[in-house]
């Protein structure tokens, strides 16, 4: 089988470029925004949706599936709702595909990829959420800034939803306040490199940049993603790293024990700051044991593999530019303890690390160079796997192939990647969710085809293959972004940038905790247990008028809203609902409900010296003298000592600068109070009664 830009050339006399305007020209690629009626045939208001294989929590049965204004209201029997439906016979009706790692490097490099093609490309692959790295755009996603400067770019070009990660690297792994603000704007989590990323703008971390930022990202409530490659001092020196010779070289040069140490590296680091890691694109099976060692002994670590890794084999390469990625694709018995690993649970569930660039960059020595050439340019090809629109055929064809099942591969591909994400609105097909649903038929087959692909360059190592699984509709919340059956196929940009600013560590086995018990309550249960989260009456007011919120994703973004509607006055009243920092029994009486929380949180200080205990204690006082209000951080995981450098630190800062660093204190310690409050549910007994008027 030939495979690659070499593959596509020979098949045809036509020129690559010309080829590609040929193909791409022939395939409609979005409607016409100035078409009424192509936007009303898109979507309804009230939908219902009929199969005899609908992926369910409780397996896959046949059923009725209700939409109402982009939510699934009802999944019932066969003909039980009264309503007109769309009888999708015996198509497989699944939650949405997340893929929580993409790199679609806009701005900067639109020319790799860009959110339009992406996003189309994710659409017609089932995709309905796409989870973009902080690299290869330019500028990197490093500071709040660049984020937004990416959230500009993505403006009116999305099919789907799009969330994006911050990127951890030396110039920002020690600044509390660049990473806050991260966190702030939305970055779903954190993303560093263990080695070099091939960005100069990019660089890798060291460990005394991971033992700084990891205990600010475990504060966030957020998770440390790493590429987990760590280069030992010297390579094997049987190895030319400059001019392999085989594919079998490649790999010696990045063996499976790089892999190994930056686990051990990160494990060692995750234990001591509570940080939890994600191991990104898992290559290396011998890792598994160590991994579900650190799990059994309760480290929150999570780890993701790709479908090259569980598709091809070093056995079956050559020196094809196509299949070069780092960590390297390795052997067959490695490719089939990784499914060992996915069906075990090790490995949590599956992305693609979709990585493009353009021709020149993937074959350097020319698409129609001889493979002497190519194989001579290997080293200076860029490294990644394009498979974005090929994610769930890709990975059913070969999960089919080892006995799995659909729903196998929906809970690797939606409903493990929502719960770690901590999107609870989505992942599943059950009331009250969100209505992303992808329509597919596992029984049909196709030869990939890399020019009718949708993302920017016709390149794929799946290019010539056979796979199962087609892709005929996409659902997100309920209008219909992908239909491979209607013309054009695909539908306008409608998705949106989410920004994910709440806690999500997660695990990613569908245990994470909902606000069943939350919305339980009584009225005035349910505004106490929020006042032991946030001491302002009107924060709890607009909160509470929220509920009932059935999933811990709404209840952070109502938290979220609510603070942005906060007046100076009501910031002041909870910042006074918090204990001087080493003094617990100087929390005022009226919110001693949460003084145990407090203790818990300031847990540092417990161990402190009487001298750094009497060095707080001056140090509030000259804070409040100056500020008029107690001083904030979020005091979890941080050492009595850490808490007065702070302290000291932000002496210095003029009053509104320090008012806003306050504020955004007293949203982390809200949230991280939040997600407790969800997962110690019940809350508050019957016999407390709230002291909050509003």
């Amino acid at each position: 089988m030939q495979s690659g830009i070499q593959g596509l050339t020979k098949r045809a006399p036509l020129d690559f470029f010309s080829k590609l305007l040929e193909v791409r020209r022939s395939i409609p690629m979005t409607t016409d925004t100035h078409n009424p009626s192509a936007a009303c045939n898109r979507g309804h208001q009230k939908r219902l949706l009929r199969s005899r294989r609908v992926v369910t929590p409780q397996g896959l049965v046949a059923a009725d599936i209700l939409i109402e204004n982009g939510t699934i209201a009802q999944v019932a029997d066969i003909g039980s709702t009264n309503a007109e439906a769309l009888d999708l016979e015996a198509a497989v009706v699944g939650p949405g595909v997340i893929d929580v790692h993409c790199h679609i490097n806009e701005p900067g490099r639109a020319d790799w990829e860009g959110f339009r093609t992406a996003t189309r490309a994710a659409a017609a692959g089932g995709i309905t959420l796409l989870c973009d790295m902080p690299l290869n755009s330019e500028p990197v996603t490093s500071t709040a800034q660049a984020f937004e400067r990416k959230v500009a770019a993505a403006s009116g070009q999305l099919h789907i939803d799009v969330a994006l990660y911050g990127g951890v690297i030396p110039s920002n792994a020690a600044d509390e306040q660049a990473l806050a603000e991260l966190s702030r704007a939305g970055a779903a989590a954190f993303k560093c490199f263990l080695c070099d990323s091939g960005l100069k703008s990019f660089p890798a971390v060291a460990r005394e940049h991971l033992a700084s930022a990891m205990p600010q990202i475990a504060q966030l409530g957020k998770r440390l993603l790493a590429h987990a490659e760590l280069f030992d001092a010297q390579p094997p020196s049987s190895v030319d790293l400059s001019t392999p010779r085989s594919y079998e070289e490649t790999l010696a040069a990045r063996p499976s024990d790089m892999e190994l140490r930056a686990i051990d590296l990160l494990s060692e680091l995750c234990e001591a700051t509570g940080c939890a890691v994600h191991i990104v694109h898992l290559s290396a099976a011998a890792a598994l044991p160590r991994l579900q060692a650190l799990r059994a002994a309760g480290l929150p670590i999570t780890v993701e593999t790709c479908p090259h890794y569980l598709t091809f084999c070093a056995e079956e390469l050559e020196l094809d530019p196509v299949f070069k990625c780092t960590p390297p694709i390795r052997d067959r018995c490695n490719r089939e303890a990784l499914w060992q690993g996915l069906k075990d649970g090790i490995i949590d569930f599956v992305a693609t690390d979709h990585s493009p660039c353009p021709a020149d960059l993937k074959f350097p020595a020319g698409p129609d160079s001889p493979a002497s050439q190519q194989a001579a340019a290997w080293t200076r090809a860029w490294g990644g796997i394009a498979s974005l629109q090929l994610l769930l055929p890709a990975l059913w064809t070969q999960a089919q192939s080892r006995g799995f099942s659909v729903e196998d591969v929906s809970s690797w591909l939606a409903s493990r990647p929502a719960s770690w994400l901590g999107c609870h609105d989505r992942g599943s097909i059950e009331p009250g969710k969100r209505a992303d649903l992808v329509v597919w038929d596992p029984d049909r087959s196709f030869v990939v085809d890399a020019y009718r692909l949708l993302h920017r360059h016709p390149i794929t190592p799946y290019h010539g293959r056979t796979l199962s699984g087609i892709v005929d509709t996409t659902i997100a919340a309920g209008q219909t972004v992908f239909d491979r059956n209607s013309e054009p196929p695909l539908a306008g940009a409608q998705g949106r940038i989410l920004r994910l600013r709440g806690p999500n560590t997660g695990s990613a086995n569908g245990s994470a905790s909902d606000t069943a018990e939350l919305d339980r309550l009584s009225v005035s249960k349910q505004r106490l247990a929020l006042e032991h989260c946030c001491g302002s009456s009107q924060w709890v007011k607009l909160v509470g008028a929220q509920a009932p919120f059935r999933t811990v994703e709404h209840l952070h973004r109502t938290a979220e809203h609510a603070f942005d509607q906060l007046a100076d006055a009501d910031w002041l009243e909870a910042f006074a609902a918090h204990p001087r920092i080493g003094n617990i029994d100087s929390l005022k009486k009226k919110y001693a409900a949460t003084k145990l929380r407090a203790s818990q949180e300031q847990a540092g200080t417990v161990t402190a010296s009487e001298r750094t205990l009497a060095q707080l204690a001056k140090a509030n006082h000259a804070y409040e003298t100056k500020f008029g209000h107690v001083f904030l951080v979020c005091a979890t995981g941080r050492t009595a000592e850490a808490m007065l450098t702070n302290l000291e630190t932000r002496l210095s800062n003029e009053a509104a600068r320090e008012f806003a660093i306050a504020a955004e204190e007293q949203r982390k310690i809200t949230f991280l109070r939040l997600q407790s409050l969800v997962e110690e549910a019940p809350a508050p007994s019957q016999d407390a009664t709230s002291t909050m008027t509003t």
